[in-house]
């Protein structure tokens, strides 16, 4: 995905998680736990299907990626998608 370290994705995609009620968020977005929670909310699944080589692509480039995920930050162990 071009990130210089897994730190980036897991703070572009808050750190939500399925098994923990924890998130990163700038103090400066406008963003509540209630509207972006994986609890209560959908995810996307852009990185989901890029990891599973099922990614589509536009003139042979990847679109702007969707990168809230709950896989971003599953355990090794967990199953994914």
């Amino acid at each position: 995905m071009g990130f210089v370290t897994s730190k980036v994705l897991l703070s572009r995609s808050y750190g939500l998680s399925l098994s923990d009620q924890y998130w990163i968020c700038s103090k400066t977005q406008n963003l509540n736990w209630s509207d972006i929670n994986f609890f209560d909310n959908t995810f996307f699944e852009d990185v989901d299907n890029l990891l599973f080589g099922n990614f589509k692509y536009t003139n042979g480039f990847i679109k702007k990626l969707n990168l809230i995920s709950s896989d971003n930050t599953a355990d090794g162990l967990v199953k994914k998608k």
